[in-house]
């Protein structure tokens, strides 16, 4: 078997030098000091000998090279930001492509570690695929642990001190990874401490790390910054964060509430003290960005926000649960704030990444916002019966009187605004989901119609309407500066070529039953008997370009009765039992 090799056409994509060189800076000053996977001094080597002819690379360091690049895309401004938006998306297949290559066992190394690492990375932040990563993640917490990176390499007498290190970075690394694509996913890590026995990575800068030097390191104290202080403070956290994820995520919910409080309380005081450190380093001059700091104390935070969300919920019915109702809005409000103060025409590094990035920072927005808005909505609803409460009996006017929205209630109404504006600039640069738009579009328009006291439905239809007609533009727009040719997106469904997938090969089949996705060509015989209902025509809105959210109406019409009060969404979070007459909904909203 051939060792594999990287494609010719993806190592002559890569961009000059000059604009490398700003994409492999906006990895270091961002991701590389939050998730460990280089030693930046031998990766500097390896790359200005790549650049500079004075050695042959190797197609691991080649990789390496190329994904930090593409991590780098979402920070870099330059013109020519768009085309290498679709450019990184070949470096990501090209390292997908060597890793899954045959003789698999000269990977498993740290270099093809690395490069796992590298590539869980990418898709989320170039949202290439990353809204999917638990499954690879699985794999990468398996081949650490093939490499016996969940021993602590105190029990390896043969082994260097770089080496050593480098393990328990990289397992640190693994580690996070994991626990974070579970949270986004609603499912079990797969692993526990007793799982393993590696330590937290020593508190050492990189430079005093030499690959060929076997003499004692120079440990600083914990209170003191180095290039590992973020890692070891993610991994100070991860035993409680673990069992938080198995406790929300157990199928058969048994959290109780004062165990929910304990374990908020005692993770909430390690955010602030592990963040507070973090924030001084930054004023005495460490090498610390704000983005990491924020990167830090957003990801752990949003534990704290789903441990406690199961009892926001029922705060509104009932006051026990009051507590969590705030812990949960102050989390949110915290992970929705930027990183640093605004300036006029320019964007920091977390603004960009919220823009461009999917995975766990769309996850971050998610949780934060829909919490945000729902307890708009409540404190809404708590002011108008205080309202009713204390008018006059008997009024002299048959004027009503003007609502208005409470003081306190406009931050969180200026974060739904800005919510809305963050889902837009997501889809100008590159998302193609407008679901969030959508939504955000409708979440304030039903708010601004509360406060005014129209009709809240017909406000959130014509909102929907009017944002599905602008998404429609915008993504016409980028598509148009990622390839440099318009398209035509006001084609109807019924005349789209090569979407007929026939019985069950459609990506939007997820019941494994063989049952029609509704996405083929046969469109219009399957909802062309269906005609209007409750005021939405079906057949108008296909042939004005809608996707109806993935609706697969083909169950409903071969029913005895046709129960409109339940919708499916053609997405991994939403099932339903085929053998049912109707339609159900089963999402878990627990997870959030």
């Amino acid at each position: 078997m051939l060792l594999p090799t990287i494609s010719p056409e993806a190592l002559n994509s890569l961009p000059s030098k000059a604009t490398c060189d700003l994409l492999v800076e906006g990895y270091l000053r961002t991701f590389e000091g939050v998730f460990r996977a280089l030693h930046v001094p031998s990766f500097r080597k390896e790359y200005e000998d790549y650049w500079s002819g004075r050695a042959q690379g190797k197609p691991s360091i080649l990789l390496k090279i190329m994904l930090v690049c593409a991590i780098g895309v979402p920070f870099y401004t330059g013109v020519d930001q768009p085309r290498l938006r679709g450019t990184c998306t070949k470096w990501i297949q090209a390292a997908e492509a060597w890793l899954a290559a045959p003789h698999a066992k000269s990977r498993l190394n740290m270099a093809g570690l690395q490069i796992q690492i590298l590539v869980l990375l990418a898709k989320q932040v170039c949202n290439s695929e990353g809204d999917h990563i638990w499954i690879p993640a699985g794999s990468l917490l398996r081949t650490a642990m093939y490499l016996g990176l969940h021993r602590d390499p105190s029990y390896f007498g043969k082994i260097n001190t770089f080496h050593a290190e480098m393990r328990r970075r990289l397992w640190a690394t693994v580690l996070e990874l994991t626990v974070q694509s579970s949270m986004d996913m609603g499912m079990s890590p797969l692993v526990s401490v007793q799982d393993y026995d590696t330590k937290p990575p020593s508190n050492v800068n990189d430079d005093d790390l030499h690959e060929q030097d076997d003499s004692p390191i120079n440990v600083r104290p914990l209170d003191e910054y180095t290039d590992c202080s973020i890692q070891i403070a993610f991994a100070e956290s991860i035993p409680i964060r673990l069992e938080i994820i198995r406790l929300i995520n157990n199928l058969r919910f048994d959290l109780s509430y004062p165990e929910c409080v304990r374990l908020g309380k005692e993770l909430t005081q390690l955010c602030h003290s592990k963040t507070h450190f973090l924030k001084e380093a930054l004023k005495n001059g460490a090498s610390i960005t704000p983005f990491q700091i924020k990167l830090l104390d957003s990801l752990v935070r949003r534990f704290i926000l789903g441990l406690h969300r199961p009892y926001f919920v029922k705060a509104k019915d009932n006051p026990e649960y009051h507590f969590s109702r705030k812990i949960c809005l102050d989390a949110s409000l915290a992970i929705f704030a930027p990183a640093t103060a605004p300036v006029a025409g320019r964007n920091d590094d977390w603004t960009l990444v919220t823009y461009r990035a999917v995975g766990f920072f769309k996850a971050l927005i998610l949780y934060a916002t829909s919490t945000i808005y729902y307890e708009l909505n409540t404190q809404i609803e708590e002011h108008r019966d205080t309202l009713a409460q204390t008018a006059p009996l008997v009024s002299s006017t048959s004027t009503v009187r003007t609502f208005a929205l409470p003081p306190q209630s406009q931050t969180l109404y200026n974060a739904l605004i800005s919510a809305y504006r963050i889902a837009v600039s997501r889809i100008r640069n590159g998302e193609t989901n407008a679901k969030g738009v959508i939504f955000f579009a409708c979440a304030t328009a039903r708010i601004d119609a509360l406060v005014a006291g129209t009709d809240p439905e017909a406000a959130v239809l014509e909102a929907a309407k009017t944002g599905i007609a602008e998404m429609r533009r915008i993504m016409a727009e980028v598509y148009e500066q990622e390839h440099g040719e318009p398209i035509d997106l006001t084609t109807s469904r019924q005349s789209v070529p090569d979407k007929n997938h026939g019985r069950g090969e459609g990506a939007d089949d997820v019941t494994g039953q063989g049952i029609p996705t509704g996405t083929g060509a046969n469109t219009e015989a399957i909802f062309g008997g269906l005609g209007s209902h409750s005021g939405v025509d079906v057949n108008t809105a296909f042939s004005s370009g809608f996707d109806a959210g993935g609706m697969d109406a083909q169950p409903i019409l071969q029913s005895d009765t046709m129960d409109f009060d339940y919708t499916f969404l053609a997405d991994p979070e939403w099932f339903f039992d085929s053998s049912r007459a109707g339609m159900s909904s089963s999402m878990d909203f627990g997870r959030f």
